[in-house]
């Protein structure tokens, strides 16, 4: 990113002492949405020469009300409700909350943006690289053509009945201890509109960790992934991720009749860290499998995330 400016992050609490700040330095996600939306319109080629990003401050009425980010001749505004997941990290990390639970709409802070000017001598001496950027993994493929009856139904995302089974099936059998896998599919261009249909997994093994509220990825993971999936050599992409959660009073919780009232299929901070990290793709999706209120722990339930303008939202998915 070339940027004359640092985003600084500010949360603070509900009386308005300063708990923490940071400095945004990943826009990686908006830089690459950008490149997308120009490439699914036409406006760009689909050949990963894009260039650095560079972003600026947008103002209306005299506040920083966001941020604008260009890229290779095209240029997209994002409001600040981009970052409102970076200052639950923020909290995250300064010891004011905890992940292990959906504790989000309980806790009470606030935050800002503030804009700072960079140190010119701190800019030249920065480390110069040469990045080489990957095309998007877009298909030729349509719904249709994969033999999908969408039947009117708009979505962002398919997801093969089998493949759902196959994640089903790992959530029942492993109740006490998250388990997580990257999925491959195909990426498709539907009259500008990017579609994502899942039909096969990798699981998630090789340096990585696991516990009844984590599920832990290291670079050595994503690495194994990228190799199973170029030697499986069956025109799929690593286009998502899906793990699931375990029930709060784990296999006991099959015992509880009727089911409890508990739901725990959510995307806690730390998920959407390990999205924005690893899956900052603006087609990345992610699955979270968990018990939802009134249902047995063995029948979960699956709910979907992905991006949207910047924001990791929940996303409807349809099975074929």
């Amino acid at each position: 990113m070339v940027n004359a400016y640092q985003f600084v992050q500010r949360v603070c609490d509900h009386t308005g002492a300063l708990i923490a700040e940071q400095a945004i330095t990943d826009f990686r996600p908006l830089a690459e949405d950008v490149a997308f939306s120009a490439v699914l319109e036409g406006r760009l080629a689909n050949d990963g020469k894009w260039g650095a990003a560079s972003v600026e401050p947008l103002f209306e009425e005299e506040k920083l009300a966001g941020v604008t980010v260009r890229r290779a001749g095209q240029q997209k505004s994002y409001r600040n409700a981009v970052f409102a997941d970076n200052a639950w990290a923020i909290l995250l990390a300064a010891g004011g909350m905890d992940d292990e639970d959906n504790v989000q709409e309980k806790l009470t802070f606030t935050w800002e943006l503030q804009l700072r000017l960079r140190d010119p001598d701190s800019q030249k001496k920065r480390l110069a690289a040469a990045i080489t950027y990957a095309p998007f993994p877009l298909t030729a493929d349509t719904v249709a053509g994969l033999g999908i009856a969408a039947d009117g139904r708009q979505t962002d995302i398919w997801v093969s009945s089998t493949l759902l089974d196959e994640l089903r099936e790992s959530a029942v059998a492993n109740l006490d201890r998250e388990r997580a896998h990257f999925l491959t599919g195909r990426l498709l261009n539907e009259g500008g509109r990017g579609v994502v249909v899942l039909s096969g997994s990798i699981a998630a093994e090789i340096e990585s960790g696991s516990s009844a509220v984590h599920f832990g990825f290291s670079p050595q993971t994503f690495a194994a992934a990228r190799r199973e999936a170029e030697r499986r050599n069956d025109g799929l992409s690593v286009l998502a991720w899906a793990h699931n959660h375990p029930p709060p009073c784990r296999r006991d919780c099959l015992a509880v009749v009727p089911p409890c009232k508990s739901d725990n299929v959510f995307f806690s901070v730390a998920d959407r860290g390990v999205h924005r990290a690893g899956f900052s793709a603006p087609y990345a999706v992610a699955l979270v499998a968990g018990k939802a209120a009134g249902r047995r722990a063995d029948d979960p339930e699956f709910r979907a995330y992905g991006w949207r303008d910047g924001l990791i939202v929940e996303k409807d998915f349809y099975t074929f």
